[in-house]
């Protein structure tokens, strides 16, 4: 994925961008449903351990903390990649449009008169706005597909201490 995609208009990396919001909802839903399922449990076993401590469930009340420093380290680790990624591409454009940029200056100066500059100027107005469009959609496609990589660990680590609790 980058953000320089000729291939695809704006408006086709809309749907793009549509899909993968509707994957992160539904995803963020998982994650919701689960945790509220592992958190009620978890609340029942603290309330038992207070009131009963040498009969609590103290293997389960030891994996909480752990759970959670694996799950959110492997969220961190993803972001730090994922982040790395969307600066790695947002410079590629900078470059791209700065020798654009650069370019259309230099046909602007060979320009023989004031008609030929303003066609000049023109092309290259519509051709930015074609371009700064998709590079929109492009980083708000790696921002969602960041975010949808970023919940996996907390999806896997929510729906299996939810199913486990279950058993």
């Amino acid at each position: 994925m980058t953000l320089d995609r000729d291939a695809d208009s704006p408006i086709e990396m809309t749907y793009d961008v549509l899909a993968a919001a509707g994957r992160n909802t539904t995803t963020g839903g998982e994650i919701a449903v689960a945790a509220a399922q592992v958190f009620t449990h978890r609340m029942a076993l603290g309330a038992a351990a207070i009131t009963d401590p040498m009969n609590a469930d103290h293997a389960e009340l030891l994996k909480m903390v752990p759970e959670k420093v694996t799950a959110f380290s492997e969220v961190g680790t993803i972001m730090w990649d994922r982040s790395a990624r969307i600066v790695q591409q947002m410079a590629e454009v900078a470059t791209r449009e700065w020798a654009i940029a650069a370019e259309t200056a230099l046909s602007m100066t060979a320009s023989a008169d004031p008609a030929a500059l303003a066609a000049s100027q023109g092309r290259y107005a519509m051709t930015w706005f074609n371009r700064a469009a998709s590079q929109v959609m492009g980083l708000t496609l790696l921002t969602m597909q960041a975010q949808h990589a970023a919940m996996a660990p907390l999806l896997r680590a929510t729906t299996a201490n939810a199913k486990r609790l279950r058993n």
